[in-house]
């Protein structure tokens, strides 16, 4: 899975994964710290 802010295709049904909403949130998180960092 390629987040779609790291170059990821929003409509290739590939790139899906199905989460709940805690887990959605959690990955979201983790992806957004880790960006952060990139960025530092």
């Amino acid at each position: 899975i390629v987040p779609i802010a790291a170059g990821g295709s929003r409509y290739d049904l590939a790139n899906g994964q199905t989460l709940c909403i805690s887990c959605h949130s959690r990955k979201t998180s983790a992806e957004s710290r880790c960006r952060r960092h990139e960025l530092m």
